[in-house]
């Protein structure tokens, strides 16, 4: 499988297209950085969308990062909103502009502003599930005020405060806490409609979600001073 130095990419990518899946993976893990992006881009979407899902962050971002803005676009608008998410956050700051312009992020939109680093739970998990999630991966959030409750498709369909999690018993469920009443920003609101909704709620964070309710991002308000 590694023996792809001197053959052109299309016919890499024709090759790899013949092995199952966990050879294919390996065999484009083995591949040299310029080559990954090269052969990436003669490889259908779905066998784009397979690899970047077996990739971990830094492979993501190497190929993402090079790939040229229309290829790009073109993967994103076949993900889901949860890997679009996790794909754009990967890009550096003069690629994710690009980015979000070709996708239909304006320049105002809050989406330009959002953070994926938080916290999200499912609601039939327990409060001890949610505790142990937290000091797991809680150091990356931005905030642990609120805890984001999702659905299977990653859909927002409620927030819990901490306090109500650490005032609760161990084996709680989620959804025993839950009054599915929240407040969530699409991607699309503007930046000054965005600040004017923390002012009117008073919110210490919002989540950011699709059209759809797909959970893609959470703001704080201290990122408007910053910004």
């Amino acid at each position: 499988m590694n023996t792809f130095q001197e053959i052109h990419p299309a016919d890499i990518a024709e090759q790899i297209t013949l092995f199952d899946s966990k050879e294919r993976n390996i065999a484009f893990l083995k591949l040299a950085g310029e080559q990954k992006t090269a052969v990436f881009s003669y490889l259908t979407i779905d066998l784009q969308k397979e690899i970047i899902k077996s990739l971990g962050d830094k492979e993501v971002a190497e190929v993402l990062n090079n790939l040229e803005p229309d290829d790009r676009t073109s993967l994103f608008e076949s993900f889901p909103d949860d890997l679009i998410k996790r794909s754009i956050n990967l890009l550096n700051d003069e690629e994710k502009e690009v980015a979000l312009n070709l996708i239909g992020y304006p320049a105002d939109c809050i989406a330009r502003l959002m953070t994926p680093n938080y916290v999200q739970a499912r609601a039939e998990w327990t409060v001890q599930q949610v505790f142990t999630h937290i000091k797991k991966f809680g150091k990356k959030a931005e905030t642990l005020n609120h805890i984001y409750i999702v659905d299977k498709d990653n859909k927002l369909i409620d927030d819990l405060r901490i306090g109500q999690l650490l005032m609760a018993e161990p084996d709680d469920m989620l959804r025993k806490l839950m009054d599915e009443s929240f407040i969530a920003i699409t991607t699309t609101t503007s930046i000054e409609t965005a600040l004017d909704i923390f002012e009117k709620y008073d919110r210490a964070a919002l989540p950011i979600t699709t059209e759809k309710g797909v959970l893609v991002g959470m703001l704080l308000p201290m990122i408007f001073w910053i910004k």
